[in-house]
């Protein structure tokens, strides 16, 4: 698998790392393709994987009246971050594929924290 280079993401965050910062990441990051509406991180699961969207990606939760978006993930976003920063490693809403366009994911390992 071939290493993505850091100019040709457009996840706003990935591209502000300082070039030695995105090389500590760059083994664990790779671009994938998510169809639309497609569950990143379900409910109160082990988060397992971030999301640095190359589009946009949305949290919902399900009300009275169906499902509602919560938030709106977009170039400059992470989707799995905050669980992870508040000392938790579960997300109590879906987020969600908001559009078609790929994505780069980090897969942490079991020290990352």
């Amino acid at each position: 698998m071939a290493f993505l280079e850091q100019a040709d993401l457009r996840n706003e965050l990935l591209k502000a790392l300082p070039p030695d910062g995105f090389e500590t990441l760059r083994p664990a990051v790779r671009a994938e393709e998510m169809p639309l509406r497609h569950v990143l991180i379900a409910s109160h699961s082990a988060i397992e994987t971030t999301h640095f969207p190359e589009g946009f990606a949305s949290i919902t939760i399900d009300g009275p009246s169906g499902r509602v978006e919560i938030e709106l993930i977009g170039l400059e976003g992470l989707v799995g971050a905050a669980p992870i920063l508040l000392n938790d490693d579960r997300s109590p809403h879906d987020p969600l594929r908001a559009d078609d366009r790929s994505h780069a994911q980090y897969r942490r390992g079991g020290a990352a924290r």
